[in-house]
């Protein structure tokens, strides 16, 4: 298993693990952003990512499994940036409509 210490001050050479971002986000003005992401059947997840102060966009990994971090539910969404940002900004969720999506703006004759 990997040592969180020793990764934490080679973020340009190592992946950037959950654990890291709040102290990004509170002491280096880092800013979190998430992307959707085609979760199949219809259905939209978002891939946490993170806009460093010098610009450069890192993707969120989870240490556990080492697999990017993803979120499943416009719920979870919400409150996982409220427990980054209690005061805000505000959360614009981004959003496509998936290929395979039943669109509900169709209407009926």
């Amino acid at each position: 298993m990997r040592d969180v210490h020793e990764m934490a001050g080679q973020e340009d050479e190592k992946r950037l693990y959950g654990a890291h971002v709040r102290g990004y986000v509170e002491s280096d003005g880092g800013k979190v952003i998430y992307k959707p992401v085609d979760a199949g059947s219809g259905r939209i997840e978002w891939e946490v990512f993170l806009l460093r102060y010098d610009g450069v966009e890192k993707q969120v990994y989870i240490l556990s499994t080492d697999m990017p971090k993803r979120i499943r539910t416009a719920d979870a969404l919400f409150n996982y940036h409220k427990s980054l940002y209690p005061d805000g900004p505000t959360l614009e969720v981004p959003y496509f409509r998936p290929a395979n999506a039943v669109s509900a703006d169709v209407e009926d004759d």
